[in-house]
């Protein structure tokens, strides 16, 4: 696996990527609240996917924010695994 941690005026990110095989990955990415994920699983795409909007969030308090994940996609997965290239 590889995970990254990005500092910016906007807002820290974290990014992982998990590699179970060459045909089974999970990507996720965290930044102000935001969960993406996305996966060579087609079906834990689709329970992100089919989630109603309002069933994917979670409110928060002042300290805490409030909390949602997305479904990512390929290309910011390869955009995250080329910095590693670079």
């Amino acid at each position: 696996g590889k995970m990254m941690i990005t500092r910016k005026r906007s807002g820290d990110r974290i990014e992982f990527y998990f590699e179970l095989d060459e045909r089974k990955w999970y990507y996720f990415s965290y930044t102000r609240g935001i969960l993406e994920a996305y996966s060579s699983n087609k079906e834990f795409n689709a329970l992100i996917m089919d989630t109603k909007d309002d069933k994917r969030i979670k409110k928060g308090d002042k300290e805490t924010g409030d909390f949602e994940y997305i479904i990512g996609s390929r290309r910011k997965k390869d955009d995250f695994l080329e910095r590693f290239e670079e």
